[in-house]
């Protein structure tokens, strides 16, 4: 029985100080990357967007259409205000404004481009007010300067 314990000590011991100069060792270690993905996209645009819409003056109530496309009347909301975060990355940065269900399937996309780094811009859009979920924006532009494969 003493020399199952000795067995146990003579790996645990080792084991433990092993694993605890790992954790020291990457505790150590600094971040020095402006990439993402593990160095797979270098992303170097500064543009934040903030993306708004007014319940009371952007949506609008739509008749049903029986042609194709049929929609359903009701309250549709028909436009979002994108609003550039004043960084200089933002002057002609190209954006995708995307309305998506809280289950994150998308109901409609529109574009469309800043011309200053503060104006807001209404863009047009049209979905189902019940059924937006969450309004939001991307930089889709080439004024994000990136590299590396993109999948």
């Amino acid at each position: 029985m003493r020399t199952s314990r000795k067995r146990t000590i003579a790996i645990i011991v080792p084991v433990t100080v092993l694993a605890l100069a790992g954790i020291a060792t990457a505790a150590g270690l600094t971040t020095s990357s402006t990439s993402l993905g593990g160095g797979s996209t270098l992303v170097t645009n500064n543009c934040s967007i903030k993306v708004s819409y007014d319940l009371v003056n952007d949506v609008a109530f739509q008749g049903p259409v029986v042609g194709p496309p049929a929609t359903v009347g009701g309250y549709y909301l028909s436009k979002v205000t994108v609003t550039p975060g004043g960084q200089s990355d933002c002057v002609g940065a190209a954006f995708r404004v995307t309305l998506a269900k809280t289950s994150g399937l998308t109901l409609t996309e529109a574009v469309s481009a800043f011309t200053t780094a503060t104006a807001p811009i209404k863009v047009p859009v049209s979905a189902f007010a019940q059924d937006v979920g969450a309004a939001y924006a991307t930089v889709s532009n080439n004024t994000a300067s990136t590299s590396g494969p993109t999948n």
